[in-house]
This record gives structure tokens, sequence and C-alpha cells, in this order.
């Protein structure tokens, strides 16, 4: 028989594709497709066991099984490794250790060999910044912890760095213990490229706010205490992460889109040590205000808040996955 000339029946091919689509129907709403590990072409199916969460009002719709530990599964696979695992996490570090393993142990201090090509001088034109003096100090006396680290996820120009670093100077027992590592592209955001150019200080097509943030640092004595890393808020928790860094209060004030605000409180959650503080400015910008309340829904805490700043605690003795 020639099996080119070979028809099938109408009936068999339509009850093929009805029981293809009603199959597919059932396993799309209950499984996800992925690649093995081996990076096959056979998909792999792995069922969806999460909670629901609300949706809060006001929030964009959003598909509450997606995570940022679905987006970033490397990141998050690092805290199983077993040489990650075994190596001593880092809780306390100097000015100058921190110096040395950001930059190099043969760097000369940043501040000290920084040229100035830029001519920048001191600025305190820059007026937003809900992070007060008052404001971090009564925050972080609400840690039961040692303070040894803070993180900053945003600077800017250094407003908020500069008000956290004269707290920590200001504190004897956190003055010569303490340091404030702030991240940063120093690039701007939407609304500075569009809106407020001038605030960047655009030369040569490059804004220069990491220079003004430098001089601003320098300006208020803050060389020893405060120290910056040049590089996206993402690529920041993978280097704190890959050394063990954890610190005991982390301030985000980088991502102000829905989605994006969630994925550094995934990432930077991670981080904190038991104990600590996530703090965070913008508490009235919307979408800031969802995806903390979806964040902190999931991992079971409540924001406080105060004016425009909130914070989330995590405790010591407590499993949050």
């Amino acid at each position: 028989m020639n099996l080119l000339s070979y028809k099938i029946p109408v009936w068999m091919c339509v009850a093929g594709v009805v029981f293809y689509i009603i199959f597919n129907m059932n396993t799309s709403r209950t499984t996800v497709p992925c690649l093995s590990p081996k990076r096959s072409s056979e998909n792999v199916f792995i069922p969806m066991k999460r909670p629901l969460l609300k949706q809060h009002k006001g929030c964009l719709p959003y598909d509450p099984h997606m995570k940022a530990k679905d987006l970033f599964q490397e990141y998050f696979q690092i805290l199983k490794n077993p040489q990650w695992i075994a190596r001593r996490p880092i809780y306390s570090i100097s000015f100058n250790q921190l110096h040395s393993l950001l930059y190099g142990s043969n760097t000369k201090n940043i501040y000290k060999s920084w040229p100035n090509y830029h001519k920048k001088h001191f600025n305190r034109s820059y007026p937003y910044t809900s992070m007060t003096r008052l404001v971090f100090k009564s925050i972080a006396q609400e840690l039961s912890i040692p303070l040894h680290l803070v993180v900053e996820i945003g600077s800017f120009i250094g407003k908020s760095s500069s008000n956290i670093g004269r707290v920590i100077q200001n504190n004897p027992a956190w003055a010569d213990k303490t340091v404030l590592l702030c991240i940063d592209t120093w690039l701007g955001s939407v609304e500075h490229w569009i809106q407020e150019r001038p605030l960047i200080g655009i030369e040569f097509g490059r804004p220069t706010i990491y220079e003004q943030f430098l001089a601003n640092m320098i300006e208020a004595e803050l060389t020893n205490t405060v120290l910056p890393l040049s590089t996206p808020s993402l690529i920041g928790a993978q280097i704190l992460l890959r050394y063990k860094l954890f610190p005991q209060i982390i301030f985000l004030d980088s991502a102000h889109l829905q989605g994006e605000t969630l994925v550094e409180l995934e990432l930077y959650w991670e981080l904190l040590q038991p104990g600590g503080i996530l703090v965070g400015d913008d508490w009235k910008w919307i979408a800031v205000q969802c995806d903390l309340l979806r964040f902190a829904d999931g991992v079971g805490v409540k924001p406080n808040v105060i004016k425009n700043i909130w914070y989330i605690k995590k405790e010591i003795d407590r499993d949050y996955d």
C-alpha cells in the first residue's frame, strides 16, 4: 500500500484536534513549562502550589503566582550551593576592609585619589528625601542586633546618604564600627532624563551625578563612613550575595515602577540579616505601595509607616520560606 495515498478519515482528524485542545487547556491551568537544567528541548512540567495573594485596591493586575524567584532562579539557587553555605557570613566589616573588597587591595582611597575633572563642589540643592536623620535614628533604634553595615539602594547626589552617615558618626556605638554602602548607577532616572535634565549635570552625553555625590560626601566629611558601589541594584545584590555580606539595615529608594520594586524587595530581603530592618522611601507612591503590600502579604509581615518612609522587620527566629 502506498502510505502517501492513504486517506485518514475526517472524524479521526477532528477527534485528534479536540483531544489536543482539551489536554492543553487542562495542563496549562495547573502547570508551567520550563527547560530542563541540561537545556534540552523537552518540556518539563512543574506544578504550581503557591497560595493566591489578595489584589490590593488601586494596584495594576498581576499574576499572583509569579515571583522574583521565578525570574532570577540562579540568584536564589546560590543560597543552596554547598560551597556558598560553607563560607563564613560577614555581618561586620570595616571601612578599609570593604574598600579593599570592592575596589581591590592595592586601590588608593577613592576620595583622596579623586581628580575631580568636572570641578564639582558641594551642592545641597536637591530637596527630595524622606529619610531625615531623625527618622533613620528612630528606625535604627528598633534593631534587636548590633549595627555594622547599612546598604542604601538609590543615593543620587547623597542627601539621604549624608543624613544616614551623620547619624552613624554621631552615635558612639556606631561611629567607628558601621559603614554605609551606597549602591547606584548614578545615571539618573527616566524623570531626570526627560523632565529634570539639569539635575543630572550632563557633560559630553553622560550624567555627572557620581562626581557630585563624591563632592558632597567629601564636604560632609563622611569619607571614612560612606562608600559608593556604582552598579545597578540587581548586580549590587548579586555582589553582596557572592561575598555573603549581610546588612542589618537596607534602605530602598531606587525602583518606582510596579513590579520593579517587587524584584528589589525579594532580592534584598534575602540579604537582610535576621533581626534587621528593610526600609524604603515613597510610601505614598502607589506603585511602591502596591509592591510592598504584595511582598508583605507573601512573607507575612506588616509594614510600618513614618510619613513617607516604610519599613518591615525580619525576625530572628522565624522562617520566611
